[in-house]
């Protein structure tokens, strides 16, 4: 584990650097089981013994009437729902003899697999949320973290990801008699994880719980289960896992923190990268990161992270490491990808072997001319190099059409030579555009529309180009095999 890594409830240290305006702690609600001391509005105790709750915390049912039907009638499972769920009636179990239970399990939903529920409470809105979420809490046998708790109509609901909690709850339907005999209702149905926009209410709160995870002092950022932080989950859903949100987090880094060292997303069932390669230009100083317990798959996806200069990498408790039939094999596989590496999984590894090469012994022999296998293709080539950058340095390179076959295929590929950028005077910009560089062209389809087919699609091509002027005397031209 990384120096600065923590463990369990992140640090509520806060970054003087970024985030000023999110200095202001907002007053918390902890919903776990637990003796912390609360302000006297806050203060609740609930009790079981006679089924009812402490008069003072829920609100009175005003309507008889529509106490009746809630305890006679089950409530449609959907309510207002924006999330695409069924309609259908719910219909509780039996139980022997023909008498109707009001315990109701959860649902299966058409989406099998997922350990998601959504828990719906009928008129809870007429309830505070911490009345709510403490009366289930304390009564349930399975603690459970409510995540994305809002208001649905006149319906109250959360979603929780885990199934033994979503069965304790479903055993809790019509089991909690509040104060003047309203019998709460709890529907558990099976769903898709809550999927939530980006708007800039959720960014600002991503940035704040960020900048508190920050530790300047040891430039570490600790995201581990982001999604499950306290000051997020109840009210959002933000797991690292969907794009949108790790995008987020990559422009907050970059915009804030990018002196960072070392990143801490463990245990956030991150299955691609690719949302992180912004790290290789926001992150320069990056020398620590921690991938563990994630679900990537092969060791491939992290090409998109090649370029970060990592000194230490934890990828254990990922698909990727079941791969490799033994250790050697899979070290190597990980310095292919950072050759900078000197600690794998929280083991050290080996020195790289390198040869020590003095100063005086790297400087490059001088550089030779031209060299043609014989006098005769000297010839041929140097007269096809001339009438072809005469043409090519025309106002008109339509007479190229003769240099081709019919069949032929092109492609341009073009990089900046050593030491000189984008930002540079003389940028490249018209032929980068059409660049076909394999190492950095990665969609299939794209590699295709680059590749230029047939004589006639590859002199419009270069018609396109800028116009230029060439410098014959500065060619050097290898012919190491000829025909003639």
């Amino acid at each position: 584990m990384p120096k600065g890594f923590h463990r369990g409830k992140p640090s509520n240290r806060r970054t003087d650097r970024f985030i000023e305006d999110s200095m202001v702690q907002n007053e918390k609600v902890y919903y776990n089981h637990d003796n912390r001391e609360t302000s006297e509005k806050q203060k609740f105790r609930s009790s079981f013994k006679s089924g009812r709750i402490d008069r003072n915390r829920s609100r009175p049912v005003e309507n008889t009437r529509l106490q009746r039907i809630i305890e006679q009638q089950d409530i449609d499972m959907a309510g207002s729902s924006s999330h695409g769920d069924s309609h259908s009636r719910h219909a509780p179990y039996s139980r022997p003899g023909g008498r109707k239970s009001n315990h109701t399990r959860p649902q299966q939903s058409s989406r099998g697999g997922s350990s998601w529920s959504k828990v719906m409470i009928p008129y809870g809105k007429k309830f505070e949320k911490d009345f709510i979420l403490k009366t289930l809490l304390n009564a349930s046998k399975v603690s459970f973290i409510p995540i994305y708790y809002h208001i649905e109509g006149n319906n109250a609901v959360f979603f929780i990801e885990d199934s033994s909690a979503a069965e304790a709850l479903s055993t809790l339907n019509k089991q909690i008699t509040l104060h003047d005999g309203f019998k709460l209702i709890i529907l558990v149905k099976w769903s898709p994880a809550p999927n939530l926009p980006i708007n800039e209410e959720l960014k600002g709160k991503i940035k704040q719980v960020m900048s508190r995870r920050y530790d300047p002092l040891t430039k570490t950022l600790n995201l581990s289960q982001f999604h499950l932080d306290e000051e997020l989950c109840t009210d959002y859903y933000t797991p690292l896992s969907r794009e949108n949100v790790m995008q987020s987090v990559m422009q907050i880094i970059g915009e804030h923190i990018p002196d960072v060292q070392a990143i801490d997303l463990s245990n956030n069932k991150i299955y691609s990268v690719d949302q992180m390669r912004p790290l290789l230009t926001k992150a320069a100083f990056l020398k620590s990161l921690n991938l563990g317990n994630n679900k990537l798959g092969q060791i491939t996806s992290l090409d998109r992270l090649q370029g970060l200069k990592l000194e230490e990498l934890i990828l254990n408790q990922n698909p990727l490491c079941d791969r490799f039939t033994d250790q050697s094999s899979y070290i190597s596989a990980v310095r292919k990808r950072f050759p900078k590496l000197m600690k794998l999984d929280g083991v050290d590894l080996p020195p790289v072997i390198s040869f020590d090469i003095g100063t005086e012994d790297v400087s490059l022999p001088p550089s030779n001319g031209s060299w043609f296998v014989s006098d005769e293709a000297r010839q041929i080539v140097l007269v096809f190099l001339e009438q072809y950058l005469t043409v090519y340095d025309s106002d008109d390179r339509q007479p190229l059409l003769n240099a081709y076959y019919d069949s032929a295929t092109m492609s341009l590929t073009c990089s900046y030579p050593p030491g000189q950028t984008a930002s540079a005077s003389s940028r490249l910009d018209a032929y980068m555009k059409d660049s076909r560089n394999l190492k950095r062209v990665d969609d299939v389809n794209r590699r295709y529309r680059l590749l230029q087919q047939g004589k006639v699609d590859i002199v419009s091509f270069l018609s396109k180009l800028p116009k230029t002027l060439h410098d014959p005397s500065s060619l050097v031209v290898d012919v190491p095999v000829s025909s003639v």
